[in-house]
């Protein structure tokens, strides 16, 4: 609450017993991680209650605020470049928004949206996508074992490395790897 504008929110309006399927959709966004904790991304977890709390001052708050005009929040290319140098340097994930956001002097939800408009991605998914580059460009060594790729590119084991490329790519690592080597 103290990262909005405006004046300050002194509490949440009481809805109890009334469904709120953005709220309903963050939620369900949250419990892959809950179920498997060991492959959570704190970026992730950060990123994702940053949001949660965003949405429940926005629409919940007491003290209503004066809809400020959406300007074009972007980050400064020196910012980008530090953000994503920070990013690539955890590729595991292990760096929260709040030291991401320290780092550019600015908030945690301001930093999220100005990222997502520079970038068209949530840190998280950019992350993710530079996860993947860089396991696709380690599987052309195809002497590398497969838990080496996952290690090296901030997986938490093979298992998650091979859920989540197959999730993006369509098939699993090593089947990419094999169509790969023959097209070689």
């Amino acid at each position: 609450m103290d990262e909005k504008p405006g004046p300050r929110v002194g509490g949440l309006v009481d809805v109890a017993g009334v469904r709120d399927e953005v709220l309903a959709h963050l939620a369900s966004a949250l419990t892959p991680a809950l179920e498997r904790p060991a492959e959570v991304s704190l970026l992730f977890v950060d990123q994702l209650s940053v949001a949660m709390t965003s949405y429940l001052v926005d629409n919940y708050g007491r003290v209503a605020t004066a809809a400020e005009p959406r300007a074009n929040r972007l980050l400064s290319r020196s910012h980008e470049a530090r953000v994503k140098e920070m990013l690539r340097s955890k590729m595991d994930g292990s760096i929260s928004i709040a030291e991401i956001a320290d780092a550019c002097n600015l908030s945690r939800s301001y930093f999220i949206r100005a990222f997502r408009e520079t970038t068209g991605q949530t840190p998280h998914q950019w992350l993710t996508a530079q996860r993947l580059e860089r396991a696709r460009a380690l599987l052309k060594d195809f002497e590398r074992p497969l838990a080496d790729v996952a290690a090296a590119c901030g997986f938490a084991d093979q298992s998650h490395f091979t859920r989540v490329f197959s999730q993006y790519t369509g098939m699993p690592p090593g089947s990419w790897r094999k169509k790969t080597q023959l097209e070689k």
